[in-house]
């Protein structure tokens, strides 16, 4: 494989998100650990080299001076996967960046049409060669950065000089037009005297972010894998066995007796779980909640806090490609679920696989050690509401919408349907090169497991009551045969 070194061989389809292959087999166990120093896994250490390699090439690479996001430990696996792609594959950065930032500045200049993301440069770069980053014997003072000072920087320094002097000029406009003010109404006017922040700027903002990021330690605590997970399981164990003894001896109220008397139970139960989790949602858009948001609504791997496991389960910060589908899947399975075996085994099920399912993701990453990755979601219960439907009726013919197929071919078995749904988890979990993490394909898998349980376990118990019920109604019979 001839590795691509070069921006202008970038494909069209490049991705940043997906990086570039850098060697013919992806990094084992052992060059892992060499690499990383053990906080990332085979597959996630193979996942970052690509990323990195492809930024290389592409001339993405973040800039030093600028702030970062980024947790401790994942600025190190960044350092140190950069260290080890410049010594095993020396390419050009500077040429690849400079390439790159030249079609940035003709696209701002209208000198060249946008096309796709930026096309490769055909004629190849002819100026004169700027270094990218300066080694620090030519750093200037002021900057903090131990690549030295980015030649990119002039581009910037330029662009913030010249908002600044606008900025400043329009101030002094605005101070000499006091001077002219009469004590008439002015006319409302949206721009007038109103001071837009840059990003980042907002104080309040800025403080609450700064609050939210000291939940999570510069570093992994050093801890062994028992240490990391007995809190959350023992959480998970308690949690299971409470939604299961309240399942128990739950006994459904008269309708007279319900606060919403004309509504369907199944109705009111998943409507009330939809909106404990847009409440949680909502709190994620609500700065002042993020410290308790990433204490007990976020699963780190890095930091487990046991409640996360419950907390993560109502958990969404993204809409229509996170909790919009999470809740649509909800309300169509949920109700049928819920209507079929009532609202304690539903709620028992839905909290006790939710829970099982982070737990269950948490310990993959935990054994794998991937501390760069966090997650939360109600997938994981989806999931097992879904896989614990299908498994009550595994012989059962799916039609989507009542005709998809028509009555004259057969349906889908209930069995193969749950397979097609698992399916894609399993393959990303078995593929020996990972694609970016964008889902919690454990979670996921716990969610079926755990749903396949539950409805082993509530055949069992609809089994058991049925015996119950006929071993008293022949009691009663005989009762009754005696007395004559």
């Amino acid at each position: 494989m001839e590795l691509i070194r070069r921006y202008d061989d970038l494909p069209e389809d490049y991705d940043d998100q997906t990086g570039l292959e850098y060697r013919d087999e992806p990094v084992t166990k052992e060059e892992a650990y060499d690499i990383f120093g053990g906080i990332l896994d085979a597959k996630s250490a193979d996942r970052i080299l690509r990323v990195l390699h492809g930024r290389r090439v592409a001339g993405t690479l973040p800039d030093p001076d600028e702030p970062s996001g980024l947790a401790y430990w994942e600025k190190v696996a960044q350092a140190k996967g950069l260290e080890w792609l410049r010594k095993t594959i020396p390419l050009d950065e500077d040429y690849n960046a400079v390439t790159r930032a030249e079609l940035e500045l003709a696209e701002l200049e209208g000198k060249k049409p946008r096309k796709g993301l930026y096309a490769p440069n055909a004629a190849g770069y002819t100026g004169p060669k700027i270094n990218l980053y300066r080694t620090n014997d030519n750093q200037e003072k002021g900057t903090n950065s131990v690549y030295g000072e980015s030649g990119l920087d002039y581009i910037r320094k330029a662009e913030q000089e010249r908002l600044d002097a606008l900025e400043e000029k329009a101030k002094k406009d605005e101070a000499k037009g006091v001077e002219y003010k009469t004590g008439t109404l002015e006319a409302v006017n949206t721009r007038s005297r109103v001071e837009l922040r840059r990003p980042g700027e907002n104080p309040r903002l800025k403080y609450y972010l700064e609050r939210a990021a000291k939940v999570l330690p510069d570093s992994p605590p050093d801890m062994t894998v028992f240490e990391r997970l007995f809190p959350s399981g023992l959480v998970v164990l308690l949690t299971i066995g409470g939604v299961c003894t309240y399942a128990y001896f739950y006994t459904p109220p008269a309708r007279a007796d319900r606060l919403f008397p004309d509504i369907p139970p199944a109705f009111t139960t998943v409507a009330s779980l939809i909106l404990l989790n847009f409440a949680v949602y909502a709190l994620w858009h609500h700065p002042p909640a993020f410290l308790y948001l990433n204490k007990y609504f976020l699963a780190v791997p890095g930091y487990p806090r046991a409640l996360s496991m419950i907390g993560c389960i109502f958990s969404h910060q993204q809409f229509f490609g996170h909790f919009l589908p999470n809740m649509f899947f909800l309300y169509l399975i949920g109700h049928r679920l819920h209507d079929e075996i009532g609202r304690a085994d539903f709620l028992a099920t839905y909290l006790g696989v939710g829970a099982l399912a982070s737990f269950v993701s948490l310990t993959a990453w935990v054994v794998r050690g991937s501390f760069v990755i966090s997650s939360l979601g109600a997938s994981g219960a989806i999931y097992g509401i879904i896989a614990t439907y299908l498994w009550l009726h595994p012989t059962e013919e799916v039609r989507f919408f009542g005709s998809i197929p028509p009555d004259s071919v057969p349906g889908i078995p209930s069995w193969v349907l749950l397979l097609m749904v698992a399916g894609p988890d399993l393959l990303a979990v078995m593929a020996k090169r990972s694609l970016p993490v964008k889902m919690d394909h454990w979670s996921h898998l716990g969610g079926f497991g755990g749903g396949i349980l539950a409805a082993e376990i509530l055949k069992r118990t609809r089994e058991k009551r049925r015996m119950s019920m006929t071993e008293r109604r022949n009691k009663a019979m005989l009762a009754r045969q005696v007395d004559v």
